[in-house]
C-alpha cells in the first residue's frame, strides 16, 4: 500500500477504533458491528480495533484471549497474515489471539480458555441468531463480540443478535475519501431466448450455458480488451464454468491474456486440491480471466483484478456487492486503475435499477426500489440544517420533525415515506437512521420490503404484518399505531408500483412524474469547502477525487506542492510532494523550458534524455515522459498547499 493511500486508511479507521475502544470500556460483554463496505479495509480496522483495546486498558495484556473466528480458513489466514502480521502495535499479538474455523472448533476455544475476553466474527451477517453454528458463540454472554461486516442488512428479517454499530461507513464515502474506486459499469444485451429459466438454482443457470451466448461474452471481452486488464467472471452452474473457460481458451483471448481459468467449489482448471493455492497463483499473474462459481466473492481480495462480468442474473443485492467488492480496490502498483462492471443483460429477472440508482449503497433493500438523494453538512449547525431542508422539501408534519443529538463519528440517513392526504395532496412520514437504530430499522425494513408483494396477494392486512415486525423503541415517529399503518401502506404503494404489470395488483394513488413513495436520504459530512482555483486544478486528474479528499481533511504537511503530470493521451494524475523533492522538480523543469528556449530545429532527444532520464527524480519512473509534456505544454503544472 502506498503512502497516500495507507494515510487515507489510517484517517477514515481512527474514529471506527475509537468508537470500539469506548463501547467495549463502557460494555465489555457487548456485542458490536463494524461495518464497513467490500474494498474498505474492515480485517485491518478490526485489527487494530483490537490492538487498541490492548493498548488502552479495555483488555489485560498479561492474561487476555482474543478468539478470531470465521467461516472460511483463507479469511483465517487474511486476517492473521494481512492484519496481525502488519499492523503496528505496542503489544505483540503473538500468543494473545486464537484463529479459528467457527463452529465445534470454536466452541472447542470457549469451552477450553477461562481468559477469553472477545470473540472477532468475520462476516458477521452469516452469524444469525437461528443459525446454529453460531449459536454457542452469540449465547456466550461473559465476553464481548465484535462482529465484522460489508452487508449488515438481511433480508429474511433475521436478527444478527447484535447491539447495535459501534461504527459504520457508507460506499460513497469510501468512494469520496479515496478509499475505493467507483465503476464504471456497461451492459450488453445477448440474443439468446431463456423465458424458460424460473428461477436463481444452478440447474436453471445451467440454461445460460449455450455456445451462441459463450461466444457473445468473449466477444464483449475482446472489443474492451484493452480495458479489460485482469477479469472475474460470474456464472451460476459448474459445467458452464468449464464449457465458457473452454470456449475462451480456444478464443483470440488465449493470444492477449496470460491465464484463463475457472475455479468452482469442487474444483479448478489446475486440477489442485488446495483453492487456497490456486487463488494464491492467480494473484501473481496481471493479466487474466477467471470463470467462477459461487468462489471469488467473501475475502477474495486481489487489487490488481479491475473487471467484473456479470454472467449470471441475480436478484441479491448481497451476492452483486460482493461481486463487485473484486473490481473496486485500489492497487498499489497501478495509481491509474479503472474500474469496469459488466452486466450481461438476458430479459432475466436483475437488479439493473441497484447498478442506476447508485448500487453502493448497502443500507436497505432495494426490492421496492426507493428513490436515492445525497445532502452533505459540515458541522452540527449544517447537519440541522439540512434536516430542516428535507423535513420542508418533503412536506413532513410538525410533530414527526425529529432532530437527533449531533454526534461527530456519527453517520446519518433518512427513510421518507410519502402518504397519501387528499387527491393531489401528501405528506411524508421520516425515520432518521444512525448507528443506534440502524441494524432495526434495516431489519424491520428489509423485511417488509422482501415479503411485501406475498403480502399482497394473501391480503394480509397491514397493522398485522408491521406488527409483527417492529419493535419500534428506537424509532421515534412510529410510537403510534396511525403512523406505523400509513408507513407500511406506503411501501405497499412502492410494491403496486414497481412489480410486474402482469401481476394486476391494485393501482396506488398516482404521483406526478418524478415522485417516489419511499425515499432514501443519505447525508454524508463534507468538513471543508474547496477553493474554485484548486477545483479547477485537480479537474483533468483521474486521481482527483483521492487528492481533494487528502486536502479536505488537512493531510499534507504545509509546505507540501501538488503537481499535475500529463498522461500519455489524455488527463493527468495528481502528485503531493514536500518542499525539497518539489523544489528538485522544479529545477528539472526549469532545466527544459531553458533547453526549449536556446534549441532551433535540431534533434533534441539526447538532451532532454541528459536532463530528465540519467536524474533521481522524486516521483515514480513513469511519470517522466510527463516533464517534456509540461513544457511543451506551457501549462501550469503545479499548486502550492501550505
Amino acid at each position: 500500500m502506498s503512502d497516500s493511500t495507507s494515510n487515507r486508511f489510517d484517517e477514515f479507521q481512527k474514529p471506527a477504533v475509537a468508537n470500539i475502544v469506548k463501547d467495549f470500556r463502557e460494555k465489555p460483554n457487548g456485542r458490536f458491528l463494524l461495518v464497513i463496505p467490500t474494498g474498505g479495509g474492515k480485517t485491518r480496522t478490526a485489527v487494530k480495533s483490537v490492538m487498541a483495546l490492548f493498548e488502552n486498558g479495555v483488555l489485560n495484556p498479561e492474561t487476555d484471549k482474543v478468539l478470531w473466528v470465521a467461516h472460511r480458513r483463507y479469511l483465517l489466514k487474511q486476517a492473521q497474515e494481512d492484519g496481525f502480521d502488519e499492523v503496528t502495535s505496542t503489544v505483540n499479538y503473538r500468543g494473545k489471539i486464537i484463529f479459528a474455523m467457527v463452529g465445534n472448533l470454536a466452541k472447542s476455544v470457549m469451552d477450553s480458555e477461562p481468559n477469553l475476553r472477545l470473540i472477532v466474527v468475520d462476516e458477521a451477517h452469516h452469524s444469525k441468531e437461528g443459525n446454529v453454528t453460531y449459536r454457542p458463540i452469540l449465547q456466550n454472554a461473559s465476553v464481548g463480540i465484535l462482529g465484522l461486516t460489508a452487508t449488515p442488512s438481511r433480508t429474511d428479517g433475521e436478527s444478527l443478535g447484535f447491539d447495535r454499530e459501534s461504527y459504520s461507513i457508507g460506499f460513497p464515502d469510501l468512494e469520496k475519501k479515496g478509499i475505493i474506486l467507483k465503476p464504471e459499469v456497461r451492459r450488453f444485451k445477448t440474443d439468446g431466448d431463456f423465458s424458460d429459466v424460473n428461477n436463481f438454482s444452478e440447474s436453471e443457470m445451467a440454461k445460460l450455458d449455450t455456445e451462441q451466448r459463450n461466444q457473445q461474452i468473449i466477444e464483449a471481452i475482446e472489443k474492451n480488451i484493452d480495458d479489460y486488464k485482469k477479469i472475474v467472471v460470474y456464472v451460476g452452474a459448474v459445467k458452464h464454468a468449464e464449457n465458457l473457460c473452454r470456449a475462451m481458451r480456444e478464443s483470440k483471448l488465449a493470444d492477449h491474456y496470460e491465464s484463463i481459468q475457472y475455479v468452482t467449489g469442487q474444483s479448478n482448471s489446475r486440477g489442485l486440491s488446495d483453492r487456497d493455492e490456486f487463488l494464491a497463483r492467480e494473484k501473481e499473474i496481471k493479466n487474466s480471466i477467471i470463470v467462477n462459481v459461487d468462489v471469488l466473492t467473501e475475502g477474495y481480495d486481489d487489487p490488481s483484478v479491475n473487471t467484473v462480468i456479470m454472467a449470471r442474473p441475480t436478484n441479491s443485492k448481497l451476492v452483486y456487492m460482493q461481486a463487485m467488492g473484486r473490481a473496486i480496490r485500489y492497487d498499489k502498483s497501478n495509481e491509474g486503475k479503472r474500474a469496469f462492471v459488466v452486466e450481461i443483460d438476458d430479459d432475466l429477472p436483475n437488479i439493473r435499477y441497484r447498478i442506476e440508482n447508485r448500487w453502493l449503497y448497502a443500507d436497505v433493500s432495494d426490492t421496492l426500489e426507493p428513490n436515492v438523494e445525497d445532502f452533505e453538512y459540515s458541522d452540527a449547525e449544517s447537519f440541522k440544517q439540512i434536516i430542516t431542508q428535507i423535513y420542508d422539501r418533503f412536506d413532513v408534519l410538525t410533530q414527526h420533525r425529529y432532530f437527533p443529538a449531533f454526534e461527530e463519528s456519527e453517520r446519518y440517513s433518512v427513510l421518507l415515506f410519502r402518504v397519501f392526504k387528499s387527491k393531489g395532496s401528501f405528506f411524508h412520514v421520516p425515520i432518521i437512521i444512525d448507528g443506534k437504530n440502524r441494524l432495526e430499522v434495516q431489519r424491520i425494513f428489509n423485511k417488509l420490503s422482501e415479503c411485501m408483494f406475498d403480502y399482497i396477494k394473501q391480503g394480509v392486512s397491514s397493522g398485522a404484518a408491521i406488527m409483527n415486525s417492529m419493535d419500534l423503541k428506537d424509532i421515534p415517529t412510529l410510537q403510534e399505531q396511525r403512523f406505523r399503518t400509513v408507513v407500511y401502506q406506503a411501501m405497499e404503494n412502492s410494491a403496486k408500483s414497481v412489480y410486474d404489470a402482469e401481476q394486476k395488483f391494485p393501482q396506488p394513488p398516482r404521483l406526478d412524474k418524478g415522485k417516489h413513495w419511499i425515499t432514501f436520504a443519505s447525508l454524508r459530512q463534507n468538513k471543508s469547502e474547496l477553493p474554485d482555483d484548486l477545483l479547477e486544478f485537480t479537474s483533468s486528474m483521474v486521481n482527483k477525487d483521492q487528492i481533494l479528499e487528502k486536502i479536505r481533511h488537512g493531510l499534507y504537511e504545509k509546505d507540501e506542492t501538488l503537481f499535475r503530470f500529463p498522461l500519455p493521451l489524455k488527463d493527468s494524475i495528481g502528485r503531493c510532494l514536500p518542499l525539497a523533492a518539489a523544489q528538485q522538480l522544479e529545477d528539472i523543469v526549469d532545466e527544459l523550458r531553458n533547453l526549449k528556449d536556446s534549441i532551433d530545429t535540431q534533434d533534441h532527444r539526447e538532451n532532454v534524455r541528459n536532463i530528465v532520464y540519467e536524474k533521481i527524480l522524486p516521483v515514480e519512473a513513469s511519470l517522466q515522459n510527463s516533464l517534456p509534456l509540461i513544457v511543451r505544454e506551457e501549462k501550469t503544472y503545479s499548486y502550492k498547499l501550505g
